[in-house]
């Protein structure tokens, strides 16, 4: 087409911006959609999608790790796992036969230690007003004898209260158990085929996205694994230099301490705090001095984690920051409850690996 004085005519730019921008709130709004409807569902699905996603994360390490063996010794993945398999249980049964003994004598004397502690805190309290009446607002077992702000021990209540508690602490352990099962039975069917759980969940999507989304899928997967390689460095370093401090302080039950601290580490900041609870309880039980120094020893550690030995391990992974780990914390845990809390951080990780995949392959980002 030309216009009155022969010349081409030009494109309307301005309808071209109007169509780009009417496209780019297309986008927007199908995007919110989605996160929409995916955090509806799994806050209606709750805990089954933190069993889900332990899942993954266990399949996640334990195929990364045969890939990698497999790659080192020059034979298929499936091969690989199995000797990865057959090596973690040899590693546990290991640890359990030289250390299990140990382990569980230290168990039972942390468990009694700290029972005597808080008998001896509840004492304490109920020698000041403010201290009783905190007492009374504490559940049954924390507060006074009876529950109930009585001196006296009421055996016929007391009874009833403790079977029911007893029975509810089988039926979390049978629970528990159960939870554990299905989470590796999982993890080794996905580890065994992930292609399998990942073109069906693309195939879920729209022919055009099916693409992308195994790209971000495959991002997810190897930002998980670097987070998990450096998480578990992270936590024993922790448990080390924890054990060794104890150990110099002449601290009993130095060795399931340790463990404890390096469990606890699993969970970055609340963790932290959780893990150093045990031992400072015990040391105020020898001195006030003792766990003065047991809490120093615990924020010095915490203090080089953060400073030395997170920073280097995120070099080669997925850097959290640390307003953003806490936020997802509170969260997810006001969400999902205690898995929340424990899966906060993968999950984050995740979210950020999806997002740096997605960012890398939009051009206008």
């Amino acid at each position: 087409m030309r216009d009155v004085n022969g010349q081409p005519e030009q494109p309307d730019t301005s309808v071209a911006r109007v169509a780009n921008a009417l496209e780019r709130i297309s986008r927007l709004l199908r995007t919110t959609v989605i996160v929409a409807a995916v955090v509806l569902l799994a806050t209606a699905l709750g805990e089954v999608v933190m069993i889900v996603f332990a899942a993954v994360l266990v399949a996640v390490l334990l195929r990364g790790a045969a890939a990698r063996v497999g790659g080192l010794a020059g034979i298929g993945t499936g091969w690989a796992l199995l000797i990865v398999i057959l090596v973690l249980l040899g590693l546990v049964g290991g640890l359990g036969w030289w250390f299990g003994p140990d382990l569980a004598h230290q168990a039972t004397e942390l468990q009694n230690s700290m029972s005597r502690q808080l008998a001896a805190l509840r004492t304490q309290l109920q020698e000041t007003d403010w201290g009783r009446s905190l007492l009374q607002r504490l559940p049954f077992g924390l507060g006074t004898e009876d529950g109930a702000g009585n001196s006296g021990t009421n055996v016929g209540s007391v009874l009833p209260r403790v079977a029911g508690m007893l029975a509810g602490a089988l039926w979390s352990v049978l629970g528990l158990i159960g939870t554990v099962g299905v989470i590796l039975v999982a993890a080794l069917y996905m580890a065994a085929a992930p292609a399998q759980y990942v073109h069906g969940l693309a195939h879920l999507l729209p022919k055009k996205q099916r693409q992308i989304t195994r790209r971000v899928m495959d991002r997810v997967g190897h930002g998980l694994w670097g987070w998990l390689v450096g998480q578990f460095i992270d936590m024993f370093v922790v448990g080390v230099l924890c054990g060794v401090g104890l150990w110099l302080l002449g601290m009993p039950l130095v060795f399931i301490l340790a463990v404890i601290a390096a469990a606890m580490n699993f969970v970055p900041y609340i963790g932290a705090i959780a893990g150093a609870v045990p031992a400072v309880l015990i040391a105020l039980s020898m001195s006030g001095q003792e766990a003065l120094y047991v809490a120093l020893l615990y924020l010095g550690v915490q203090t080089f984690e953060g400073n030395v030995t997170a920073p280097l391990i995120q070099q080669r992974t997925i850097d959290l920051p640390p307003a953003l780990a806490i936020v997802a914390q509170t969260a997810l845990g006001l969400i999902f409850g205690l898995f929340g809390v424990i899966l906060a951080t993968p999950i984050t990780a995740a979210a950020i690996a999806a997002i740096q995949q997605f960012t890398d392959e939009d051009p206008d980002y």
